[in-house]
């Protein structure tokens, strides 16, 4: 998965907690959730470690040139935009307060995230 976005955006350091939600796959033998795009396994509460984000141009030669930012903890505005993906559960998450982040229109993608209790 990546986040896409224009060229000039900044990113933003989260004033509040934010609540985002992410779709996720049980696994039924150890029962933790896990990440649909990367081996994560989150428990509740639990911070997950920093992943500094890192912003890509696209076509800089080019009027449609955009960004993109494949690493980092992605996940969505709402339960509906992460239903978009088939997985087994949509989650709640936090964006803890003081985290980097970068938003669009339907989805972030930070520094770190946390399972919601």
């Amino acid at each position: 998965m990546c986040f896409t976005t224009d060229k000039k955006t900044r990113s933003k350091v989260a004033k509040t907690d934010i609540e985002v939600w992410k779709a996720m796959y049980m696994n039924h033998i150890t029962e933790v959730l896990l990440s649909a795009v990367k081996a994560y396994y989150y428990k509740p509460g639990k911070l997950q470690p920093v992943i500094k984000l890192r912003k890509h141009t696209i076509g800089s030669d080019f009027p449609w040139m955009y960004s993109q930012i494949n690493e980092g903890y992605h996940s969505h505005t709402t339960p509906h935009h992460a239903s978009k993906w088939a997985h087994d559960e949509i989650v709640k998450f936090i964006i803890p307060k003081g985290t980097r982040y970068y938003k669009n229109d339907t989805d972030y993608v930070s520094e770190t995230i946390k399972l919601a209790k």
